[in-house]
């Protein structure tokens, strides 16, 4: 009898120059950030997302 190989749990890891590593961060006023949430809410997508989208259209 053969032994089955056990499939692998969780995500696949990512090849390392798709790695996302680097945190950044910034400050914004109440204001602001309630207004990049909201678009952030408005696309139905994260906030890291939405703020990536903008700064590399």
């Amino acid at each position: 009898m053969t032994k089955k190989k056990k499939s692998a749990r969780g995500r696949p890891e990512l090849k390392p120059k798709e790695r996302r590593s680097v945190l950044m961060q910034f400050r914004v006023t109440e204001a602001e950030a309630k207004q990049i949430r909201k678009q952030a809410d408005n696309e139905e997508i994260a906030v890291s997302d939405w703020m990536r989208l903008q700064i590399f259209r």
